[in-house]
This record gives C-alpha cells, sequence and structure tokens, in this order.
C-alpha cells in the first residue's frame, strides 16, 4: 500500500488568502484533538487556532494574531522542545510530547500565515502548518493517517470548488458553516 500523498505549496497557495487561513485553521483543529497537555499548553494552541478561523470568518487579521503565533512558538520551542531530552521520558510520554510541539508548531506557523497578506509566503507557512497537523498524527496515530489525509484532501477540494465556482478572491471570508463540524 503506498503512503497517500501529502500537501504541497503548489497546490494550497493559489487558494484565496482567507480560504488558505480556513484550511490551516481546519487541519490544525483536527490535530488539536490529539494533544494531551496542560490547561495552559491546550490554550494557547486553542487561542492561535480561534484566531486564525476568526480572521479566515471575518477576512481580516487582528492584532492579537502575531502575539498568538509567539505564543505557540514558544510554547513548541521552549517549554516542549527544551523540556526533555528524547528517550529521557520514556515512549509514551516522548510521543505526547512530539505530539504536543508538533501541534504547536502548526498553530503558530497558521497564526503567522494569517498576519502575512504575501500569498508565497502565506502560502509556505500554511503548507508548513498543514504538514506538522499531519505530522501529529503519524505520531499519535499512524493507522489513521490515510483516514485524516483523505479528510483533510477533501476540504481543500471543498475550498477550491468553492473558489472556482462562487468566484472566491482574496478579500473573500469563509462561510462561518462552510465546514462541517469535526
Amino acid at each position: 500500500m503506498t503512503e497517500p500523498q501529502r500537501f504541497t505549496q503548489e497546490e494550497i497557495q493559489p487558494l484565496p488568502r482567507w480560504a488558505r487561513l480556513g484550511f490551516a485553521a481546519r487541519c490544525v483543529q483536527r490535530a488539536r484533538g490529539l494533544v494531551q497537555g496542560s490547561a495552559e499548553q491546550v490554550r494557547v494552541i486553542e487561542r492561535a487556532i480561534a484566531l486564525v478561523r476568526d480572521a479566515s470568518r471575518r477576512g481580516q487579521a487582528s492584532e492579537e494574531l502575531a502575539d498568538a503565533a509567539a505564543a505557540a512558538y514558544t510554547l513548541a520551542l521552549n517549554e516542549v522542545d527544551l523540556a526533555h531530552q528524547p528517550g529521557e521520558a520514556g515512549g509514551e510520554e516522548d510521543d505526547r510530547l512530539v505530539v504536543l510541539c508538533t501541534v504547536a508548531h502548526a498553530a503558530a506557523f497558521a497564526a503567522e500565515a494569517a498576519t502575512i497578506a504575501v500569498a508565497r509566503m502565506a502560502g509556505f507557512l500554511v503548507t508548513q502548518s498543514v504538514d506538522f497537523a499531519v505530522q501529529a498524527h503519524v505520531v499519535a496515530c499512524p493507522e489513521q493517517v490515510s483516514e485524516v489525509l483523505a479528510a483533510m484532501r477533501r476540504d481543500l477540494e471543498s475550498l477550491q470548488e468553492a473558489v472556482q465556482q462562487e468566484g472566491w478572491g482574496n478579500l473573500t471570508q469563509v462561510p462561518v458553516d462552510f465546514f462541517d463540524s469535526l
């Protein structure tokens, strides 16, 4: 069996700005369910996701996004990456920390992407965000990766279809009810 194809910048970047961010928020939200962290760690991740999702729905980036990105990067880099050396805590604990770190990176990249209007750079950050969200699934539940990737791909295709059929552009907001609940 071949591994399902991951997402590339070439397929994400052409999406209009807010659709691209809506996709990132959706993918990170899927991975959020894998996180087992402290209440504060989860709060940092959830805040970043909520701000990105809200930006895509309003068609406007808030000033809080840069702070949310910085907090998620800090969580990933300082509190998680530097908290333990790999192998120090043990297999399951290492996996828990890797998933937390990976989802925090995904949230940070998405929040940072929301602050950037330049399509190429924002597309790169969204692609990185989505890839980190996928990687969290690879570590936490490898047997479900194909299913998760297929669901993410359906989300991307729905956005691409809306862009084409409804003429979405860079100013088009992603409707609140565009995606089904997870």
